[in-house]
């Protein structure tokens, strides 16, 4: 029954939220959130992609994305790790970003937008397990 129940929320998600009625979008979809895999991307086969980020998993993806992006635009690939004088604060360098801009600049490559959904578990458990959603192209 809860397979069933969170199958029918990602039909309702593609089709209300994204726009998007395709069965073998919707079929991707149920299978990686039916796996709690905590970071997807699910095309949409023609010319959307969505990346899917578990709000469990969000917030360490989003400092470790910062940290490279940091290193290589402005440090042209330097490791600092070399460097024990230079102390940077990642997380709150994210969090800063975080609060300035959201999620939806980093990860939406598309129009930095942002997109937070609660999916009911497949345990039957009834328990909702969040995801952030950003288009990439």
């Amino acid at each position: 029954m809860s397979k069933i129940q969170l199958y029918r929320e990602v039909i309702e998600f593609s089709n209300d939220v994204l726009d998007i009625d395709c069965k073998d979008f919707q079929q991707e979809l149920f299978d990686r959130l039916a796996n709690y895999d905590d970071d997807f991307e699910v095309d949409h086969g023609r010319s959307e992609s969505y990346r899917f980020i578990s709000d469990t998993a969000i917030e360490d993806i989003h400092i470790l994305y910062v940290k490279d992006m940091v290193t290589d635009c402005y440090l042209n690939g330097t490791d600092l790790d070399k460097y024990s004088w230079i102390v940077i604060d990642w997380e709150e360098t994210a969090e800063n970003l975080r609060r300035y801009d959201g999620y939806g600049h980093q990860f939406s490559h598309y129009d930095g937008s942002e997109e937070e959904y609660d999916f009911t578990d497949v345990e039957g458990s009834g328990v909702k397990f969040g995801y952030w959603i950003f288009r990439t192209n």
